[in-house]
């Protein structure tokens, strides 16, 4: 979460990041994770930027979420297999253009706020305007 929030910053002190750059913190423990929980950790991240805290309402509502980005969440259970209320899980970070195709994924070891802001720069100066009358994500 600091890497994203030097992103945040970095993204609200850029007139042109901060027009067109979104961030989007997604929880895949929507019993942990409840709409006040992700609420609180937004005033705690203090965002200047675009940037959303999700969670879902129940794990079937996010599973196809997650399929869609090959993010795998497992659940750990304890001997007796009830759950200890902990993901096995990868970190990992995408960034997404504004047509919704993942243009790079990021895992903690190639996580840094420069190499995100220099790919989103990329991204950003790559996209072909969308057509009149064409939806964009």
């Amino acid at each position: 979460l600091s890497v994203l929030q030097r992103v945040d910053r970095a993204i609200a002190a850029d007139t042109t990041l901060a027009a067109r750059v979104r961030i989007a913190t997604v929880s895949f423990d929507p019993g942990h994770d409840t709409p006040a929980r992700m609420a609180e950790l937004r005033r705690t991240m203090t965002p200047r930027a675009n940037w959303r805290f999700l969670t879902a309402s129940t794990p079937s509502a996010i599973a196809p979420v997650l399929a869609a980005f090959g993010q795998d969440a497992l659940p750990l259970v304890g001997d007796d297999e009830r759950s200890l209320g902990l993901y096995r899980h990868v970190l990992k970070v995408f960034l997404v253009d504004a047509r919704g195709a993942v243009r790079n994924v990021y895992s903690s070891g190639f996580l840094s706020p420069e190499l995100l802001l220099v790919d989103a720069r990329t991204v950003l100066k790559t996209e072909v305007p969308a057509l009149a009358g064409t939806k964009t994500r």
